[in-house]
């Protein structure tokens, strides 16, 4: 789903994901100094950490400040596979200037992914680059 600035103040995230996996997203081209959200998809034990990654070579750390609000995950059955779902709130200007970034509205945004299956948090079996835009009307009303 789309990440929208509900207030042109906070994203809101929703995120699925299989049971016994995570996903986390950074907001930068590497992982270099970047600022990383993590979705662990652990059963009724599912949560969401705030991490900073000062380099490739080394586990992000949790952040000092834990910048990010989460409802309480959701369990979603059907078939075999089990999946949680989360929805996670995060301002855009959390007031970490050492370990967030400042979400800009209306701006390219370069950022990475990376995937497990494993909800625990270690390297990542599979990691990529992609962009987006958080649009400053996405989520507000609009008078007419």
């Amino acid at each position: 789903e789309e990440a929208t600035a509900k207030t042109a103040d906070r994203l809101k995230m929703i995120m699925t994901l299989p049971d016994d996996a995570y996903f986390s997203i950074g907001f930068g081209r590497n992982m270099n100094e970047v600022d990383m959200v993590a979705w662990h998809a652990n059963g009724v034990d599912s949560y969401v950490k705030d991490y900073y990654s000062l380099n490739k070579y080394a586990a992000p750390a949790e952040d000092d400040i834990q910048n990010f609000e989460t409802e309480t995950p959701k369990l979603i059955g059907g078939g075999d596979v089990t999946r949680v779902q989360f929805i996670s709130y995060r301002d855009l200007d959390t007031g970490d200037d050492e370990q967030d970034y400042v979400v800009p509205l209306d701006e390219q945004i370069d950022m990475v992914y990376a995937i497990h299956d494993t909800w625990e948090w270690k390297e990542h079996k599979a990691k990529g680059k992609w962009s987006m835009k958080v649009h400053r009307g996405l989520g507000n009303k609009v008078e007419p």
